[in-house]
């Protein structure tokens, strides 16, 4: 294990001080056998440091994610929603570390962020049973 010789106190490596999350729904008939949804939900990570096998400690970046839909859902259970996720086009960043390349026989590594997917905008289609 290696020895990031931090003092002690020192805040616990890739834990956040805050996470906190937060969604809503909204349903309405529309009409006779029609019924609309509204959905939002945000997540909050806050800031952490990172860990290194290196020896290095590095600050993770805190990220504040939003997704939101809106659809509709008819009296047979089939329903439509437009859909975003990542509002904010978000850069969250989920790990990073030193790593070398598959097949590199030497010492040599580069630095790596692990992060997520961009903003993402879609249709789904649903079928309740």
């Amino acid at each position: 294990m290696p020895n990031l010789l931090l003092p002690v106190g020192s805040r616990v490596l890739d834990v956040p001080r805050w996470l906190w999350n937060v969604r809503g729904e909204y349903e309405t008939a529309l009409t006779e056998g029609l019924t609309g949804t509204l959905f939002a939900a945000a997540r909050h990570v806050g800031g952490s440091n990172s860990g290194f096998g290196e020896g290095e400690v590095l600050p993770r970046p805190p990220y504040t994610l939003v997704d939101a839909s809106a659809g509709v859902t008819m009296r047979g259970g089939l329903g439509v929603d437009l859909f975003v996720t990542n509002l904010f086009d978000a850069v969250p960043v989920f790990g990073q570390e030193f790593t070398t390349s598959p097949g590199n026989t030497t010492a040599t590594s580069y630095f790596s962020y692990l992060v997520g997917p961009p903003r993402t905008i879609g249709i789904r289609l649903t079928k309740a049973l």
